[in-house]
């Protein structure tokens, strides 16, 4: 896999930038779920709290229409149903799968792309050899849509990791029907 160390990253970086890139996006379904903020949605849930603890770097990806889309997506709810493998189904697999094709997660991976952002930031793990994205999912979908189209796209994408012992990864995959998951 092709990633580039550029530098250790701190959590609270990280907490930081995945509350800038879901700024404005999310209010209706925290609210609905009980939240005034997002800070107290994501707080709350325990991906937060397993991740905190771990130490984390920062990786450019410098072809990310060839790399993005051989990741691994997280275990998300709203995702599941495109799985064509409960823990390993990789973008790539997502945006062929029949009922991603026409489904509103496409239509917004679609739109994603339309306006991508010059730079970005994905966040996952990385454990056993195997990245899993855990914020940036959607943005993650339209990458590997442009792959799929062979399309040309212009941005800097780099992804924040933590390297987690496979042991304690699947602790976490098996404690995860406790999990209050969203989708992105």
């Amino acid at each position: 896999m092709n990633l580039e160390k550029i530098r250790s990253i701190t959590w609270e970086e990280i907490w930081e930038q995945w509350r800038k890139d879901e700024e404005g996006l999310w209010e209706d379904h925290y609210a609905e779920e009980g939240f005034s903020d997002w800070e107290s949605w994501r707080g709350k849930q325990k991906i937060a709290a397993f991740l905190r603890k771990n130490k984390w770097n920062l990786f450019k990806i410098p072809d990310p229409l060839q790399t993005v889309p051989e990741f691994f997506v997280g275990p998300y709810k709203g995702w599941r149903k495109f799985y064509t493998d409960m823990r390993h189904s990789r973008f790539k697999d997502i945006v062929e799968h029949p009922t991603y094709i026409g489904s509103d997660s496409q239509d917004k991976a679609k739109a994603i792309l339309d306006t991508f952002p010059n730079k970005t930031q994905l966040m996952g793990t990385r454990s056993g050899g195997e990245v899993v994205i855990l914020e940036g999912t959607h943005r993650c979908c339209a990458l590997a849509e442009a792959a799929k189209q062979g399309a040309v796209l212009k941005t800097s994408v780099t992804v924040a990791l933590a390297d987690i012992p496979q042991d304690e990864w699947d602790k976490y995959h098996n404690m995860k029907k406790d999990l209050p998951i969203n989708t992105d």
